[in-house]
């Protein structure tokens, strides 16, 4: 009968732990979990697989005789009390991630750790002392004199865990608290029964290995409610951005530009009116496209729009290009901005005018592109105003926030007043 029921739960632990490592591979090559946060919820489920796959063979080993099952299952046990000091470790490290700066936080997950790797070691010189557990020689288990003691120790680091995150409740996310409590329901409860009534069976870690589950489940939860967040941040941006685009006075000055082509160059004025529509539908586009376009559709946005300044600025604005034939992908009006505030707040605060560099390239780990002014420069660590006294270089922020989220790439700024302004772009190649 005993041997049925150990059978039964290796085969539900072998389930939990393909569940594990299922959800540790969707994380690592499909969703592609990155920063802190993923990586070690990616740590805590290839750890919870393995906890899993040791507590299932104990099972099965358990219900055999001989020398040398029984060396196996000691190995398996003793690995399988290691891994799950391991994963509370990673769990602690979890919590504190999100509290990060609060105080006490670093000190108590350095107690925390310190409780989990003392249990660690102790459980490991068990086969020597007999003081947390061991098998005598026909592979039955037996408690050790302290193992009542690392029951405790156990308990302490969970019941810690717990203060903190209660004391911390209000500045945690309710998926974080879900994921806590559901871990803590499951263990201790798993841990208090273990304690008082002695079944011969783990009941701790079957119970870790469901809140394991949980704590993916949550994870998930908290990750789609950030990146819906994030979209409905990134389209506002979006549309802020088109509208810094379409101020009424550059529309009123290429329109004119335009009336007074119609008397003096009819040709001329046909091209630029074409620009002029082809520049406001690529604006009012980008409104409805929330993923990443072609280089080269950002190019000819740019081209029309320095097309339509030249006819305004004639030779004060000098324009050159330095495109290589490349194919990947950016956020749309990722690169005009930069462009236009080179040609507004750069070159053309300069009586005699300047040139704007329009520069793509590639290395051997990045697309880079560079847009290079010799305006009149400005001081990064500061927010230039015009002289309306509204910020003058708009759009930056904005630029950077998409390209970081959109593509994992970075934007520098770097400008020297009377000198001018060199904006590059870097943008990952794939894989």
């Amino acid at each position: 009968m005993v041997e049925n029921v150990y059978m039964y739960l290796a085969a539900v632990e072998m389930v939990l732990a393909f569940m594990c490592l299922w959800a540790a591979g969707y994380g690592i090559c499909a969703v592609k979990n990155k920063g802190p946060k993923g990586h070690t919820i990616n740590a805590m489920m290839i750890v919870g697989a393995v906890l899993m796959a040791l507590d299932s063979l104990a099972y099965q080993i358990v219900c055999f005789t001989g020398d040398y099952f029984i060396i196996v299952l000691k190995i398996v046990c003793l690995s399988n009390f290691i891994m799950a000091y391991i994963f509370f470790i990673l769990f602690t490290h979890y919590v504190g991630i999100f509290l990060e700066g609060e105080r006490g936080v670093v000190a108590i997950k350095r107690l925390v750790t310190g409780i989990c790797i003392f249990n660690a070691l102790m459980a490991a010189f068990s086969h020597w002392t007999h003081l947390y557990f061991y098998y005598d020689e026909n592979g039955a288990y037996h408690r050790g004199s302290m193992f009542l003691t690392s029951q405790i120790l156990s308990t302490l680091a969970m019941v810690i865990v717990l203060l903190v995150v209660f004391h911390y409740r209000k500045k945690l996310r309710p998926s974080l608290l879900r994921a806590t409590i559901s871990y803590f329901i499951l263990v201790l409860s798993a841990l208090i029964l273990q304690i008082v009534f002695r079944p011969p069976l783990q009941l701790q870690n079957l119970g870790l290995g469901f809140s394991i589950l949980f704590q993916y489940f949550y994870y998930n939860e908290d990750r789609n409610e950030m990146l819906r967040k994030k979209e409905i941040e990134l389209k506002d941006m979006q549309v802020k951005l088109v509208e810094s685009q379409l101020q009424p006075h550059m529309i009123f000055n290429v329109l004119n530009s335009i009336y007074y082509l119609c008397d003096t160059d009819a040709k001329k004025a046909q091209k630029a009116l074409g620009m002029f529509s082809d520049y406001l539908r690529g604006n009012f586009e980008s409104l409805s496209i929330s993923h990443l376009i072609p280089i080269d559709s950002e190019i000819r946005h740019v081209k029309g729009y320095l097309e339509l300044e030249k006819m305004r600025f004639e030779d004060e604005l000098q324009v050159e290009y330095d495109i290589d034939n490349l194919d990947f992908e950016i956020p749309p009006l990722s690169i005009q901005p930069i462009v236009e505030n080179a040609v507004k707040h750069g070159v053309c605060q300069r009586p005699e005018g300047g040139c704007v560099t329009l520069r793509v390239k590639e290395n051997k780990d990045q697309y880079l592109i560079e847009v290079i002014d010799d305006g009149v420069g400005f001081n990064v660590n500061s927010n230039p105003v015009d002289k309306n006294g509204r910020i003058s270089h708009i759009g930056i922020a904005s630029v950077r926030e998409r390209i970081t989220d959109m593509c994992n790439g970075t934007m520098e700024v770097e400008s020297t007043l009377d000198v001018g302004t060199n904006v590059t772009i870097s943008i990952p190649k794939a894989g």
